[in-house]
C-alpha cells in the first residue's frame, strides 16, 4: 500500500504592510499634570507607574490609550519645529462610553473638571453627550446611547 507523502500546510502571503492597531496616543506638554487628571480625576487604571515619566499608559477594556511628551515626539517627526498644536482647536477626541451622561458629569465636576458642553442629546448622532478637557486641552467626550425618535 502506497502512503502519501503529507503536503506541507498551504499560508497565506504575509502583507508586510497589514497594521495591528496597538493603542492611542495623546501628545501632551505636561504629562505629569495629563497623567495624574486621568489616573485620578478620570480614574483609569494605568499599566505601570508612570509619575515623573515622559510616557504613560492606561487599560482601557482592550484598548491602551498612552500619553507622551510632544516635544519628544515633535524631536524625531519635526526636528527644530515650534511646540505647537497648530491651528485647529482639536485634532483627535478621546470619547467614553458611560451608564448614565448625567451622572457621569456631576461626579467629574464635584471633581473639579469644567466641561465644554454640558449634557445634551445629539438626535443625528443617537448620543447624549458631554464635552470637557484634559490639562492640556484635548477633547473629552461622555456619551450614551440614546433611542431613535419612533
Amino acid at each position: 500500500m502506497a502512503t502519501r507523502k503529507k503536503q506541507p500546510p498551504v499560508t497565506e502571503p504575509v502583507d508586510p504592510a497589514a497594521l495591528k492597531f496597538t493603542h492611542t496616543r495623546l501628545l501632551v506638554a505636561d504629562i505629569d499634570a495629563c497623567y495624574k487628571f486621568y489616573r485620578d480625576v478620570l480614574k483609569l487604571k494605568p499599566r505601570f507607574d508612570a509619575e515623573g515619566s515622559v510616557y504613560a499608559e492606561f487599560d482601557m477594556g482592550g484598548h491602551v490609550l498612552a500619553l507622551f511628551q510632544r516635544k519628544l515626539m515633535n524631536a524625531v517627526v519635526s526636528p527644530g519645529a515650534p511646540e505647537t498644536r497648530g491651528t485647529c482647536p482639536d485634532s483627535v477626541v478621546v470619547a467614553f462610553e458611560v451608564a448614565d451622561v448625567d451622572a457621569a458629569a456631576a461626579e467629574l465636576k464635584k471633581r473639579g473638571v469644567k466641561f465644554v458642553t454640558e449634557p445634551q442629546d445629539q438626535q443625528d448622532w443617537m448620543l447624549r453627550v458631554a464635552h470637557f478637557r484634559d490639562p492640556d486641552g484635548n477633547l473629552i467626550e461622555l456619551n450614551a446611547a440614546i433611542k431613535a425618535p419612533l
